[in-house]
C-alpha cells in the first residue's frame, strides 16, 4: 500500500522575532513532493500573512519549484497551487524567493519528517 499523505513544514526567523516559529501540517493525496513542496510554500504563505507580515523571503530547497515561481514555467499537475501562490503573492509588500541547499534546509527538513512519522504512528 502506497501512502500519499506529505508532512508539510516551514519556519519563520528573523531580527524581529524573539525565537523561531516552528510549523508543520499534513496533507492527504498528494502525488509528487514537488506538489508536496507547492503546498507548504502556500501553507507559509498564509500563515506568514495570518502572523501580519507584509514581508517575506521564501527560502526552499527544491531547484525547481523556486524556478516554477520566478518564471513562465508551468507544471499541469501543480497549476492551481502554483496559481493559489501567484495569487497570494500581491498581499506582501516585500516578497522573494530563493533557493538553498537541503543542508542549509535541514530543520525544515526534519520538522516535516517528524510530523509525519508522528501521523503514520497514530495511524496504526
Amino acid at each position: 500500500m502506497e501512502c500519499r499523505t506529505a508532512g508539510l513544514g516551514w519556519i519563520f526567523e528573523g531580527e524581529h522575532l524573539s525565537r523561531q516559529i516552528q510549523c508543520s501540517d499534513i496533507y492527504p493525496f498528494v502525488r509528487s513532493p514537488l506538489m508536496a513542496e507547492a503546498l507548504a510554500i502556500r501553507s507559509a504563505m498564509e500563515d506568514t500573512l495570518k502572523r501580519g507580515f507584509t514581508k517575506l523571503k521564501l527560502e526552499s530547497d527544491s531547484m525547481q519549484m523556486i524556478k516554477t515561481l520566478t518564471t513562465a514555467t508551468e507544471f499541469s499537475e501543480l497549476y492551481g497551487i502554483v496559481g493559489d501562490i501567484r495569487s497570494i503573492t500581491s498581499n506582501f509588500k516585500i516578497i522573494s524567493f530563493r533557493f538553498i541547499s537541503r543542508e542549509t534546509n535541514m530543520t525544515a527538513d526534519m520538522l516535516t519528517k517528524r510530523v509525519l512519522a508522528q501521523c503514520i504512528t497514530n495511524l496504526l
